[in-house]
């Protein structure tokens, strides 16, 4: 069993990795992880300029540009300058753009609350296992690609001996 616990966190990883390349349908427009986190950081922060979005985001100056760009012209986002100083360039949500912010946080409040349900229906014991496990994997960060080690007598997880030694040479590749 525990070979199949250790294949789900790679799997969930590599989910989330995922998730992270490919664009989402907000509001009608195709937007990335990148665009989305950019209109978030507009809205909490509406007066930062290239230099301070590029110090917050960690990206260069030439990505937020490239970023501000492709959003302006998905009419999500205004880049203007301030009078006194047309070099400096500054960003703000059109309605549209702050209609794809709110559909994208309700979609992370649906499956925060989706997984809070869940979370609810455990006994504190069972909460208890998670909450140690989870400490445990945050202690083991980063790891990558390991051999599974199942068969070295530690697996409590109910599998019989044939399945466990059929997983034995079974490895787990991180896609980092």
């Amino acid at each position: 069993m525990n070979c199949k616990v250790t294949e789900k966190i790679f799997e969930v990883m590599n989910m989330l990795l995922d998730e992270q390349k490919k664009p989402r349908e907000y509001g009608g427009q195709l937007l990335y992880h990148s665009e989305v986190g950019f209109l978030n950081v507009v809205h909490r922060f509406p007066e930062l300029n290239v230099s301070e979005m590029s110090s917050l985001l960690r990206i260069t100056k030439g990505a937020v540009t490239q970023i501000s760009v492709k959003l302006s012209k998905k009419e999500l986002l205004e880049i203007y300058t301030k009078a006194g100083n047309k070099k400096e360039k500054y960003f703000r949500l059109t309605e549209a753009g702050e209609e794809v912010r709110k559909e994208h946080l309700r979609f992370h409040e649906n499956s925060n609350r989706n997984l809070c349900n869940y979370l609810k229906t455990l006994d504190a014991d069972k909460t208890k296992v998670i909450f140690d496990f989870l400490s445990h994997l945050k202690d083991c960060v980063p790891f990558c690609e390991f051999d599974c080690m199942c068969s070295s007598g530690n697996d409590k997880g109910g599998e019989n001996e044939n399945e466990s030694n059929t997983v034995e040479h079974k490895q787990f590749i991180c896609n980092a």
